[in-house]
């Protein structure tokens, strides 16, 4: 009974080791992800204009930086980025999330508003943020990581950061 025990263990031991550490980040949701397994390209369509192109490309630049996912703008894409004139009323930044009957993410839209004035992280960290968002990540983390990261409000950088890189390899196996 004992080598039963101890070879279940070591079973579980070596199961468990097969699969990525979990994220150290806490989120306020999950979010919703793609059907895909790591790595995988989401391809994005870049319908920016003025400065926000720039940032888009930056954006997408970082999130490459996964070795989980790689962001490929383009004329066509599963996610559409637009910039525009929303409001005041309106965020500065939104990810319109659509899912399939499974309830993975079918498609999105970034909608980034030109009239919204005086963002205080900064449009970069916007962008980064709202492209997160579209790669299936939560929508805000509720700890203060030691690492500025474009998806932390405590700590806000215009970049993700390595524990975001790893919520990402949780989510995509």
């Amino acid at each position: 009974m004992k080598r039963f025990l101890a070879l279940a263990g070591a079973v579980a031991l070596a199961a468990a080791s097969a699969y990525p550490a979990a994220a150290s980040s806490v989120w306020s949701d999950p979010g919703t992800q793609w059907n895909a397994h790591a790595p995988f390209t989401v391809n994005m369509q870049n319908n920016t204009t003025g400065d926000w192109h720039a940032r888009v490309v930056q954006a997408a630049a970082d999130w490459s930086a996964s070795p989980t996912v790689d962001v490929n703008l383009g004329t066509s894409g599963k996610v559409v980025i637009q910039n525009g004139h929303f409001g005041t009323a309106y965020p500065c930044g939104a990810t319109i999330i659509y899912k399939t009957g499974q309830g993975t993410i079918k498609n999105a839209i970034i909608n980034l508003n030109d009239d919204c004035q005086g963002y205080t992280p900064g449009f970069q960290q916007l962008t980064c943020m709202e492209m997160g968002h579209a790669l299936g990540l939560g929508d805000y983390r509720l700890d203060d990581p030691p690492t500025p990261s474009c998806m932390a409000p405590y700590n806000y950088g215009p970049s993700p950061n390595q524990d975001d890189f790893d919520t990402l390899a949780a989510d995509y196996p």
